[in-house]
């Protein structure tokens, strides 16, 4: 899989945890207890009772709001880098070294997204309120962290397993010389080094009853060249 397809595949897969995380963070379903029905990160929802409610300019927990924000601006960065990536593409080689930079780059910012936006979900569990249940919000964050972490680790166990094949794929087979009558291994020697054929022929003569015989002999060897 070339670099543009595997960004392509890439951007497929990301937009499911950016639209959760976009989508969670500006939604008001985050929490909601007795004296409050519908209170997001930064403002509530307005209904019959509200007494209880967080208004703009106070919040239910401000260090979920920090983390759920930046982990939501990690991932516009991201796509915007990926957009970029696939534009340039190919198009000359100071390009391609950018692009290799910005991908660089996404790879050590997209996990770390999703590791601060399931802090941000445990951050909640800290807020000085009683007999509250999570809303929808909520989980679409953490669904949204959780997934990221997965797909990172697939994406690594994938890596992994493409290096590896590629290691034994260039891992030096085997070659095996025989003899054509016997079937004997003469030697067996890797595919990658030189080898060579060195053939001599030997003549013996015998005189037997006044009649002479002459064997030929031809002994091939398999020698190995030194480069």
């Amino acid at each position: 899989m070339g670099s543009f397809s595997l960004c392509c595949f890439f951007l497929f897969t990301f937009f499911i945890s950016m639209v959760l995380q976009t989508v969670g963070f500006f939604s008001p379903h985050w929490i909601s207890w007795k004296d409050c029905d519908a209170q997001g990160l930064f403002y509530y929802l307005g209904s019959n009772v509200t007494e209880g409610c967080y208004g703009p300019g106070h919040y239910v927990s401000d260090s979920a709001l920090a983390l759920e924000a930046l982990s939501f601006v990690m991932h516009w960065l991201v796509f915007m880098t990926m957009t970029y990536v696939i534009c340039c593409g190919d198009s000359d080689e100071q390009c391609a070294e950018y692009c290799g930079c910005f991908a660089t780059c996404c790879m050590v910012l997209y996990p770390v997204a999703g590791i601060l936006s399931v802090v941000g979900c445990d951050k909640l569990s800290n807020i000085d309120i009683s007999d509250y249940s999570y809303g929808s919000s909520y989980y679409m964050c953490l669904i949204s962290g959780i997934y990221v972490i997965v797909q990172m680790a697939f994406l690594c166990y994938g890596c992994y397993k493409g290096i590896r094949d590629g290691d034994d794929d260039d891992s030096p087979q085997t070659t095996v010389a025989t003899t054509q009558s016997s079937g004997q291994v003469l030697r067996t020697v890797p595919s990658a080094q030189h080898i060579g054929v060195s053939v001599t022929e030997q003549e013996d003569v015998h005189v037997s009853n006044g009649m002479m015989y002459v064997r030929r002999m031809r002994i091939a060897r398999v020698v190995q060249l030194m480069r």
